[in-house]
């Protein structure tokens, strides 16, 4: 039951990131049509909106006790031997990302 548990925490984190990273584009058009910010501010602007993304998404896992919207972070933690889980784990979680 707990596999189940976490291949479902698993594909919510996936379908919350799917959701979040397609607005990405439209988000940094609309910002960057109000603030006309110059290249090397641009680039900037686009890098910090993808890291707190990113970090928002790695905290969220962390209190859905270790669920990853990325395979392959799954995938080199159990060849690195660094996981907690098997490779029936791996198997289950592995389609919900």
């Amino acid at each position: 039951m707990g596999m189940v548990k976490i291949a479902a925490r698993d594909a919510a984190m996936t379908f919350l990131w799917v959701g979040c990273a397609s607005t990405l584009r439209p988000l940094t058009a609309n910002l960057f049509s109000y603030l006309q910010p110059r290249p090397p501010l641009a680039l900037l602007l686009r890098t910090t909106i993808v890291f707190l993304l990113r970090y928002i998404f790695i905290s969220i896992g962390k209190f859905l006790g270790g669920a990853s919207f990325n395979p392959a972070i799954t995938t080199t933690f159990y060849a690195a031997g660094l996981g907690r889980g098997s490779l029936f784990s791996l198997a289950i979680r592995f389609p919900a990302q």
